[in-house]
């Protein structure tokens, strides 16, 4: 099972030195994002699956490489690209919201190998 969050439990979490709770519950904790004053200078948003004894990427929104994209995995290894010709808010945004709409389809998706 995958949670996903805005940053305010996990600041609240941290603040009151509980932050590891997330992990004893739900095995691993990605942070998506660097800003600086208030702007997104970096991210990395990612639905992951535990599927023959590991975790496997399903799909990652990131700005590496320069550009805001989005990754999508299958099983068999391969791997899509798709440039998002966004700014970084805008794909961050983006990103949090389709994982935390669609990230059950996407999961399924990968199982079936689709």
């Amino acid at each position: 099972m995958r949670i996903v969050s805005n940053a305010s439990p996990l600041i609240n979490l941290a603040r009151i030195g509980k932050l590891d709770l997330l992990r004893e519950l739900y095995g691993k904790l990605l942070l998506p994002e660097e800003a600086d004053k208030g702007k997104v200078t970096s991210f990395a948003v990612q639905l992951e699956v535990f599927t023959e004894n590991q975790w496997k990427v399903v799909i990652r929104y990131d700005s590496a490489h320069g550009y805001s994209h989005m990754d999508r995995f299958y099983r068999d290894g391969r791997r899509v690209k798709k440039e998002l010709r966004l700014n970084l808010k805008e794909a961050l945004t983006l990103a949090d919201e389709d994982i935390k709409d669609n990230w059950k389809a996407y999961e399924g998706a990968f199982m079936e190998g689709k």
